[in-house]
């Protein structure tokens, strides 16, 4: 080995996988259960994001589900519409319908915190 290089430490690469995401509810939290049949809260978050058609001129809604575990304090006092900033892990979960496999994907949550009501002055992105 040259002195311009290092080994790479052993064990495998360093857990990169990190998701923060800020935006909006869409709607109040919903009861869930995760891939192991842990109760769970789900927030289906929605943020702005350029429209790829028209990036020059359009915005639109994108959106992203984030599964908080049961008990999490706070959670029980969101509501759709209210600001909010989730971070944790991306993970798959996997569906079967009408005989059909499908992947979405989700952020499993382990901060989640939501700002004040929207005002009646509007809403600033």
């Amino acid at each position: 080995m040259s002195a311009s290089s290092a080994a790479l430490p052993s064990g495998g690469p360093p857990e990169i996988n990190h998701a923060v995401l800020t935006g909006r509810l869409s709607a109040d939290p919903q009861e869930g259960r995760s891939p192991t049949g842990e109760p769970v809260r789900l927030l289906r978050i929605e943020f702005p994001v350029i429209d790829p058609d028209r990036p020059r001129s359009l915005w639109r809604c994108a959106s992203c589900l984030v599964e908080v575990p049961a008990g999490r304090s706070g959670v029980e006092k969101l509501r759709g519409g209210m600001p909010i900033l989730a971070a944790g892990q991306v993970s798959d979960r996997w569906t079967i319908e009408g005989g059909h496999t499908s992947r979405s994907g989700v952020i499993v949550a382990t901060l989640v915190k939501g700002g004040p009501a929207r005002s009646a002055r509007g809403v600033l992105l």
